[in-house]
Formats: C-alpha cells, structure tokens, sequence
C-alpha cells in the first residue's frame, strides 16, 4: 500500500514536473529565486554559465525523483551529485538544501498552474530521500 501511495506520488511530482519545464522560464525562476534568497548563494553564481546550470539542474532533478522510486541508475548519479556538491567540490552545506527547495516549490507555485498545497508537501516528501543521500556525504 505505502509502495503504491509513493508511486502515485511520483507520477504526480513527474507530471508537475512536465508542466513545470515545458518552457526554460521554470528553471529561470529557480534560479531568481535562489540567488535572491541570500548574498552568499547569489555570489556562487556570479560567474556560472548558467545555461548549462539549467541544464544541469533539469538533469538533476529527474534523478532525484527517480531517486525515490528506487531507480539504481538514479541512485548512482544522486551518490555523484551529493561527492559533487560536498565540502571538497562545491561545498554546498546541507543547510543550504533547504532555501533550494524552497526556492523550487516557489518556482512550481509560478508555473504549474495545476499546483496545490498537496503537490507541493509531494515534491518535498519525493526529493526528501535523494536531498538526505547527498548530504549524508557532506563531512561532519
């Protein structure tokens, strides 16, 4: 039953997602909203060719939805990203998930116009298990 409920889930959160990246400007908002959520996060991206960082972030995104279902292949790239984003690489903190996945939830609020209260506790509750993998990685 709960594998079942999940898997509902994850079809809604995918299709939220579809409707969500029909056009760039969903992954444009991400991106507004993050860099204008602190000066720190905003002077990360000061020089980022930040096509390719929506590309990059659209790519992620789909794996930390799979990631949820079980997905080995998305498990692998999730267990990358999280050795990415580590104090070593990027260093983005496990507190700084937080405001991205705030900063994502507004994002849908703006573009899935089908977007409830309900979807968005589903996006948290199916990035919930990737964003704690990846920050399970970060050093203590």
């Amino acid at each position: 039953m709960a594998d079942r409920m999940k898997s509902q889930e994850t079809r809604r959160v995918m299709q939220s997602f579809g409707r969500c990246t029909i056009t760039d400007d969903f992954l444009v908002t991400f991106y507004e909203f993050l860099t204008q959520s602190s000066e720190e996060i905003k002077d990360r991206f000061a020089h980022t060719d930040m096509p390719r960082q929506r590309r990059l972030l659209k790519e992620a995104l789909i794996h930390l939805i799979a990631y949820a279902s079980g997905n080995e292949f998305s498990r692998q790239r999730v267990t990358e990203l999280g050795n990415s984003h580590c104090s070593v690489q990027l260093n983005v903190r496990p507190e700084l998930y937080e405001v991205r996945v705030d900063s994502l939830v507004k994002s849908i609020r703006r573009h899935d116009a089908q977007c409830t209260p309900e979807l968005e506790a589903s996006w948290r509750n199916i990035l919930a298990p990737g964003i704690a993998a990846m920050t399970a990685l970060y050093p203590r």
